[in-house]
């Protein structure tokens, strides 16, 4: 007795359903580290490397998607970037905004954001490394309250 093909596209489908369902569901799950690095005003706490110590230096991050931050500072510099699930960090570029910068002004810089739990004591820092071709600058900032 031969099978009725309609049973077996319909079997089909239901298959495909059931993988796409699951493909999502994982993705979805992927995506929570995503959200690790909180929007807010974050204060510069330490320079590693770089024109020097900012005690008033400060940066906003706005999530403009999922993956997407905007990272603009007090200085005048702004950028983007986006997580990379794979090195667990943003990756992105930012410059200093027309007419400001000083020396740097139009050089585009690689930035990379790493964001650092505390350990229940709620340091939590942000770690960024910014390089251009004669410039890094490595800081460290802390969420402000």
């Amino acid at each position: 007795m031969a099978k009725d093909p309609r049973n077996l596209v319909t079997a089909m489908r239901m298959s495909c359903h059931m993988l796409l369902t699951g493909a999502f569901i994982a993705l979805g799950s992927l995506n929570a580290s995503a959200a690790e690095v909180p929007a807010g005003v974050y204060r510069q706490t330490a320079v590693g490397e770089g024109p020097g110590d900012c005690p008033t230096c400060t940066i906003t991050i706005t999530k403009i998607s999922p993956h997407l931050i905007q990272v603009v500072s007090n200085n005048d510099w702004i950028g983007y970037a986006v997580y990379s699930q794979s090195n667990d960090n943003y990756e992105g570029a930012w410059e200093w905004k027309t007419g400001t910068g000083g020396e740097y002004a139009g050089k585009v810089f690689k930035v990379e954001f790493v964001y650092e739990r505390g350990n229940g004591t709620g340091a939590a820092t942000l770690n960024m490394t910014a390089k251009s071709d004669k410039l890094t600058i490595r800081a460290v900032y802390r969420r402000q309250n």
